[in-house]
Parts: structure tokens; C-alpha cells; sequence
């Protein structure tokens, strides 16, 4: 899940043990995709600095190359040739795959707000299904916007699988005749607002009689006492943190 923007092996460690002891460092970038495989933005990083370390190997092998031109020994071009294969192509490739994956994250934050802010949807699994991505892969990408803050007052709500605004602000019912008005208008931080009026008979328009009718208990956001995640919960419910496991009350 994402936390920040670090990879799991940094970039010094891996460049280390590749002067070091060559065959860790494949190790360690076996485990950094591995790692970074539901996330964007990490797979933008990567993309860029194995790119980097592939043009660096080659312009020591092409200085490498040169000297060994200038002076008595004349080595097989064939050789150079292989170290533009395998070092320098793949190298500006991935220098590109990462501007490429850096545009394309960027226009997926603009549809997720368009998503969340237009069409209002909130539900992970629905963000996912519309943009053809993993579940997993949506829920680092809006904990990411969320921690850029291009995402405000929310949260990833993992009991319910969907973005949970915290500011919401309802406006009171109006009273008309034996019908009560509730003008379901939710405004959050970013000024996005719904309406749709929703006519709730709360007694008989014959007789005159009303009854005293109290709104059901809303649900309630409960932060975990281990790691400090919200959940909400619906009333009466029990449950446990989706990220520690602990019990919620």
C-alpha cells in the first residue's frame, strides 16, 4: 500500500551493490518491481533510473572503449556493438517509458477527479472497473492524491471500499403540508453539489395527523485506536480495521 514516495530499495543501495557484488543488484531489482507493481508512480521512478544506470554503464563502457582505441590493443567493434543493444537502447527506451508513464499518471489523477467530482463516483471498485485497472492500483493512486492533497478532507475508507469525504454538510428538511422536502444538497471542500428533492409521507394528509418522526442514526467515521485509520461504520455496526485488524467500536 502506498505510504510516500521512496521506493522500497533506494536508488544508492542498488547502484552499490552493482559496483559491489553485480548479481544482488538484479536481485534487488527483481524485488523493486515486484514491490512497486500496484504502484503508478513508483513504476515511473523505476522506469527512470534503471534507464539511468543502463546510459551510465554504456558511457563507461564507451570511454572504456576509446582508450583502448587511442592505444596499441584496436578491440572488436562487434563488442561496442553489443553495448549499444544492450545498454544504450534499452537505456533511452526507458528514459522515454518514463516520461511516457509520468503523462499518463498525470491524466489518470485528472479523470479520477473528474470521476469522483463530476459524476460522483466514490466506490473503488467501480473507479477501477471504469479506468480498467486493478482495484489495489486505485486505492495507492487516490491514497497518493489525497497526501499531494489534490484530494482534501478524505479518506480511503477500507471497510467500505470507497472515498469518504469528511466535510459533508446536509441542509435541514423543509416542512410542506403532510410531505416533508429533504433537499438532498451535499457540498464538500471543493464546491461540487447535488440536488434532487426526495418526498418522504410522514402522515396522513386527510386527517391532519402528524407523527413525530426522528431522522434514523447517521453513519459514524471511527478512527483506529492501533494505526489511526478511519472506517465508517453504519449504526449498531462491529467491525475490525482493514489495515491492523483491530476491533472498532
Amino acid at each position: 500500500m502506498y505510504q510516500n514516495d521512496n521506493p522500497v530499495i533506494k536508488n544508492g543501495v542498488i547502484s552499490l551493490f552493482l559496483l559491489l557484488f553485480f548479481p544482488i543488484s538484479f536481485l534487488m531489482v527483481l524485488i523493486r518491481i515486484v514491490s512497486h507493481r500496484n504502484l503508478s508512480y513508483h513504476k515511473h521512478l523505476d522506469a527512470k533510473y534503471f534507464g539511468k544506470v543502463l546510459l551510465v554503464l554504456f558511457l563507461i563502457m564507451g570511454f572504456a572503449y576509446t582508450v583502448q582505441l587511442a592505444g596499441d590493443n584496436k578491440p572488436l567493434f562487434s563488442v561496442f556493438f553489443v553495448c549499444i543493444l544492450i545498454l544504450l537502447v534499452p537505456g533511452i527506451a526507458l528514459r522515454v517509458r518514463a516520461a511516457t508513464l509520468l503523462k499518463r499518471l498525470n491524466e489518470m489523477y485528472a479523470r479520477y477527479r473528474n470521476l469522483i467530482f463530476v459524476e460522483g463516483v466514490t466506490a473503488i471498485d467501480s473507479l477501477a472497473q471504469i479506468t480498467s485497472q486493478r482495484p489495489s492500483v486505485v486505492t495507492n493512486d487516490l491514497l497518493r492524491m489525497i497526501q499531494l492533497g489534490v484530494l482534501k478532507d478524505c479518506f480511503v475508507d477500507p471497510h467500505s471500499r470507497s472515498l469518504v469525504f469528511e466535510n459533508t454538510v446536509w441542509s435541514a428538511p423543509q416542512m410542506t403540508g403532510s410531505t416533508a422536502e429533504f433537499s438532498t444538497r451535499v457540498e464538500y471542500n471543493f464546491g461540487f453539489a447535488t440536488d434532487g428533492p426526495v418526498n418522504v409521507t410522514i402522515g396522513d394528509p386527510v386527517s391532519g395527523s402528524y407523527a413525530e418522526k426522528s431522522a434514523p442514526p447517521a453513519p459514524k467515521t471511527v478512527e483506529c485506536h492501533g494505526c489511526g485509520a478511519k472506517t465508517v461504520l453504519q449504526p449498531g455496526e462491529a467491525a475490525s480495521c482493514g489495515y491492523c485488524g483491530s476491533d472498532l467500536a
